[in-house]
């Protein structure tokens, strides 16, 4: 486990192969560190107070929408923060010093390297294990559902909210690219966003899948988009 500051706690995924998507097709990453859990209100407030970064896109008015005078709602700080576009997720994680994960570093943190159905195992999903097709009830606590941890003991990878990759969405890039350390920045072929994944408190059981994808435009902010942190060791 790496503390970062703030008291953020990131979990190393070591180097080595995992089977990816639907084909289960090998694929080879580098160790990287990943966030155990989602960031929180109170850990984008640290941001915002450091750095007074305010979006300027014409759907900046969505930014934070849950918050109120500037500050998350009492009781909600360590929610994950929401109303979040790709680039105000890119935005923080370039201050933390980090990135955002690729997909296939965000598949295989909740994936492990047994090929699971969810990052649990093969059992489906219980309201034990996440946060999910609850109609409109809303985030919880990170952290709050153990059992639903990864192999690397990664919490969160399902339900709660949908979180932000670095990847542009592209299927056949998916099924069919690079075996190595895969990630798909620009391409002239694809309109199809940015790669969201976990599913949120809104989706159902299938959402919550190792290998379930969903595509945003990155300027798009709404109730269940977050995000996590990445880092490459070194």
């Amino acid at each position: 486990t790496l503390r970062e500051t703030g008291g953020r706690e990131m979990v190393l995924v070591g180097a080595g192969s995992f089977a990816m998507g639907p084909s289960r097709r090998e694929v080879h990453l580098d160790a990287f560190y990943m966030d155990r859990v989602p960031v929180t209100n109170a850990q984008f407030a640290v941001f915002l107070d450091a750095t007074q970064y305010k979006p300027t896109d014409a759907g900046a008015k969505r930014f934070l929408a849950h918050w109120r005078n500037g500050k998350p709602a009492r009781g909600d700080e360590r929610h994950p923060v929401v109303f979040i576009s790709w680039y105000d997720a890119r935005a923080y994680a370039k201050w933390a010093g980090q990135r955002l994960p690729t997909e296939a570093e965000w598949e295989k943190a909740a994936r492990g390297t047994d090929g699971r159905r969810y990052p649990w195992g093969r059992t489906d999903p219980r309201p034990t294990h996440a946060n999910f097709g609850r109609g409109r009830e809303g985030t919880t606590t990170v952290g709050a559902y153990p059992e639903g941890a990864s192999p690397y003991g990664i919490l969160d990878l399902a339900g709660n909210v949908w979180e932000w990759c670095e990847d542009i969405f592209d299927d056949d890039f998916y099924e069919n690219g690079p075996s190595m350390n895969p990630k798909l920045v620009a391409s002239t072929r694809s309109k199809g966003g940015h790669v969201m994944r976990g599913g949120s408190f809104m989706y159902g059981a299938s959402a919550l899948r190792t290998d379930h994808r969903i595509a945003f435009d990155p300027w798009y902010r709404f109730a269940e988009g977050g995000f996590r942190c990445a880092k490459t060791p070194g």
